[in-house]
């Protein structure tokens, strides 16, 4: 029964029926009915009002009783009709037979419909072919739902508010794009560029060879084109009004050789100060002052009785601030001793390039100074007088002029005295820092010799040359290849050495810079991707997907620590070689840089070291953070100046505006000293010593907005629709 019953042959009752050997045993055993019940399962019929014993068949479990077990495994099915000679009964009963027949026949033609509908919604090629056609229509939706997303960004949490400026949604980077920061992958590349094997990422060094070597591979894994050394050619095409010169990198390198120059400071004498023969004031070398020379393959500088002249700030501004501390004096072939910092009162801004002590070095250096000592006070340095020790605890690095060099300018002395020692030497001549400070901050302030007082001391500097290297990829630009947008960090930091117990003391850099670089790797990262995704051959046609018009370059420089070395070889080699007929404002669009990002968790803001030198990148920035719910807002320390203290200043002093991304003042969901609190500790406690190692606590959550926020402005650079932001405020 249910299709399963069959007439045994080879049973004596006609109406047994058994299973066939393909069905299962131990499926059914036979139970009686009463003669009420409905269900009919037998093909002989009896009337009503006689008494049937009827036998069905159920399903049963195989854990029943056992007294069930050893039934016969076959069907039974009985039917006790009482015996009617009645001819009428017989009648009767075949006219049911035939119409039982029937029946049957029409359920076995219905069976049979069945089955082959059965057997062809499972067989394999129908399965196929509906996996087929659900896999097309999975990637037509796919395909018009990205065409929907490209062709329109303007999603709610892509436009700015209304107190922003709002930029064309054209010129937005798409949402999902964005979206691929991963703050882990950040936290990743932080962790390798900090971890002990990289001994502190020194230039030149094997740490350097294995920071650069990961470097690359993330560039190459991002798709980037390698935009290292190589070899270059022009092209020019014209037509019958234009002439238009292209030139051309050919290389598979994305390293850059950056020549450079190294020495170590041996110190044979203390700085010794005579008065008329006799010595008035003595400094020990490390607790008292440091010193370092800029003349180059000179193994010993030995000064004797050299004249010395305080010369206030050091500052030779006469067109912006009418100020010059060199116009009453002729220091030529003397010592100039100066303040670091500037009379920001007086000059009526917050920070300026004239603070810096590369600036003092510079002006007299210009003036013809044989040798300037600076002083160092935590306030105007920015820094305390351990990180200048830290800093000659390794060799001074800086651009190699060649042996052959001609330049007879650079200065024989470059020395830093601490605020103490300033002091003592001030008494010795007969006045006091403070009087020498508050002369210094007038206008009317005159340089002061000091006749008969000489400075003397004898210096070792065994010296080599050597090679680092900068790390260059780009997204070439599809209409404007040679207009380049920048994104650079520095990898380099400060090595390692030997301590007096033999141990071994590495300056990780975890903060500076590795998780600059990390930053910047996953801004190349995403972007990377992004062009290869809308240059894929497959996606290309799809829908409106704006690429990169303008080329976007990545650099990872090194020797920022010793004097943004790095970048200023990048701009240089690159103009020359590239770019002969061209000024650097002439190839370069922008910049953004990271030094020092935001390690921990997510701000309300984002900090712009170099906002308001050029009121049109503030602008485009400020559009970008408003997108990201950001508010940007101005160096909350300018008496440090950071600005002056990164790769930015070496386009800023070609005439390229340039801004660099730092940590947001406002963290969500902290006191509102928190910013304070971790600014100064990590200043104080941290930076440039062996103690900025990396944090697995760290999140990156704050890290990943300003990779978001310098993604969408260099994407926005990238267009030939936004103009170059010009540079329009000086950096002094």
């Amino acid at each position: 029964m249910f299709g399963h019953n069959r007439k045994n042959s080879s049973s004596n009752n006609p109406n047994v029926y058994s299973l066939s050997d393909d069905e299962e045993e131990d499926s059914f055993i036979p139970i009686n009915i009463d003669s009420n019940t409905t269900t009919t399962t037998t093909n002989t019929s009896s009337n009503s009002n006689n008494n049937n014993n009827n036998t069905i068949l159920v399903n049963r479990d195989e854990d029943e009783s056992e007294e069930d077990d050893d039934m016969p495994h076959r069907a039974i099915l009985n039917n006790n009709s009482a015996n009617n000679n009645n001819s009428n009964n017989n009648n009767n009963n075949e006219e049911r037979d035939l119409e039982s027949l029937d029946h049957h026949h029409h359920f076995q033609h219905q069976q049979n419909l069945v089955d082959i509908v059965y057997r062809c919604c499972f067989s394999k090629v129908f399965i196929k072919a509906i996996a087929l056609f659900v896999g097309v229509l999975g990637l037509l939706l796919t395909v018009i739902l990205l065409s929907v997303s490209f062709a329109s960004v303007s999603n709610t949490n892509n436009v700015p508010s209304s107190k922003f400026a709002i930029y064309p949604p054209k010129l937005q980077i798409p949402l999902w794009v964005l979206d691929l920061t991963d703050s882990e992958r950040i936290k990743q590349h932080v962790r390798y560029l900090s971890d002990d094997n990289l001994q502190g990422r020194l230039p030149g060094s094997i740490g350097e060879e294995l920071t650069v070597s990961y470097i690359e591979s993330i560039f190459k894994t991002s798709y980037l084109e390698p935009f290292g050394d190589g070899t270059i050619s022009t092209t020019t095409t014209t037509t019958s009004s234009t002439s238009k010169t292209q030139t051309t990198l050919t290389t598979n390198n994305y390293r850059q050789t950056v020549p450079l120059y190294a020495y170590k400071t041996l110190h044979h004498s203390e700085m010794v100060f005579k008065k008329d023969g006799k010595e008035i004031s003595s400094l020990v070398w490390n607790l008292e002052f440091l010193a370092g020379t800029g003349i180059q393959y000179q193994k010993f500088v030995n000064l004797t009785d050299v004249p010395i002249v305080f010369v206030g700030y050091g500052i030779s501004m006469t067109d912006k601030y009418s100020w010059d501390d060199y116009s009453t004096v002729d220091v030529k072939n003397k010592i100039v001793v100066s303040l670091v910092g500037f009379p920001s009162d007086i000059f009526n801004t917050d920070t300026s390039y004239t603070a810096r002590w590369v600036y003092k070095y510079q002006e007299a250096q210009r003036h013809g100074a044989l040798g300037a000592i600076l002083i160092h006070t935590d306030e105007s340095a920015g820094y305390g007088w351990s990180v200048l020790e830290n800093g000659f605890i390794k060799e001074q690095i800086s651009n190699d002029q060649g042996e052959n060099s001609t330049d007879s300018t650079s200065l024989a002395l470059t020395s830093w005295i601490t605020k103490d020692a300033a002091n003592t030497l001030a008494k010795a001549l007969g006045t006091s820092l403070s009087d020498w400070q508050t002369a210094a901050h007038s206008k009317e302030f005159k340089a002061i010799e000091y006749p008969g007082v000489g400075l003397s001391l004898n210096m070792e500097y065994p010296y080599r040359k050597f090679n680092a290297t900068n790390v260059v990829a780009r997204i070439k630009g599809s209409v404007e290849p040679d207009e380049l947008v920048v994104v650079m960090a520095h990898h380099d930091h400060l090595g390692s050495y030997i301590d007096e117990k033999n141990k071994t003391v590495i300056f990780n850099g975890a903060v500076d810079n590795a998780s600059g670089v990390g930053t910047m790797l996953e801004v190349a990262t995403i972007l990377g991707h992004f062009n290869k995704f809308i240059h894929s051959s497959t996606f290309s046609e799809i829908g409106p997907m704006k690429s990169f018009n303008r080329s976007i370059v990545f650099v990872s420089t090194t020797a920022e620590e010793s004097g943004l070395l790095g970048s200023q070889y990048f701009i240089n080699h690159l103009l020359k070689t590239m770019y002969p007929l061209k000024t650097a404002d002439q190839v370069f669009i922008s910049t953004i840089n990271f030094d020092i990002v935001n390690t921990l968790g997510e701000t309300a803001n984002a900090v712009s070291f170099g906002r308001g030198l050029s009121p049109q990148l503030d602008g485009y920035l400020k559009s970008m953070g408003a997108s990201e719910k950001l508010q940007i807002v101005k160096d909350p320390d300018p008496k440090v100046n950071f600005l002056y203290r990164n790769d930015g200043l070496s386009f800023l002093e070609k005439n390229v505006s340039s801004l660099t991304l730092g940590i947001g003042t406002s963290y969500i969901g902290q006191p509102e000293n928190y910013f304070i609190h971790e600014y100064q500790e990590y200043y104080k406690q941290r930076y440039h010593t062996p103690n900025d190692i990396f944090n697995e606590a760290w999140t990156f959550k704050g890290a990943s907005q300003q990779v978001r926020l310098a993604a969408r402005l260099a994407y926005y650079l990238s267009a030939t629709e936004v103009s170059r932001p010009p540079l329009v405020n000086s950096i002094y």
